[in-house]
């Protein structure tokens, strides 16, 4: 069986960060927790057994270690994984409607990632 190439030019980071999310329209009382496998500026993949659509809305709040603060990010679900071949299961996000200061808080940890 042929392996599908990675569908990016530079796969990202691997990294397991806790991240509590929810669907577009549910309160807070609804989070579900979890971690990432990887991520990066445009996504993170969540590793969970959550069933979720592809293009569902979600809201994730990334818990990194040590003195930060949690982040907030708007995502969208773009592929999910039953967790066969090499991956867990769970699903891809993209994040979306991203203002500055986030960015800049996601750049940041990021680089504290890769450093």
């Amino acid at each position: 069986m042929n392996k599908r190439p990675h569908f990016r030019k530079k796969p990202r980071p691997p990294f397991q960060c806790r991240v509590r999310y929810r669907k577009e329209g549910e309160g807070p009382e609804e989070e579900r927790e979890s971690s990432t496998q990887d991520i990066g500026l445009g996504g993170a993949f969540i590793v969970s057994d959550e069933d979720v659509e592809l293009e569902e809305k979600l809201t994730l709040t990334l818990l990194p270690p040590d003195d930060w603060e949690p982040i907030v990010l708007w995502a969208v679900v773009r592929w999910k994984s039953d967790g066969q071949d090499d991956r867990p299961k769970g699903f891809g996000v993209k994040f979306e409607h991203m203002a500055a200061d986030t960015l800049s808080m996601l750049n940041e940890f990021i680089a504290m990632l890769t450093a």
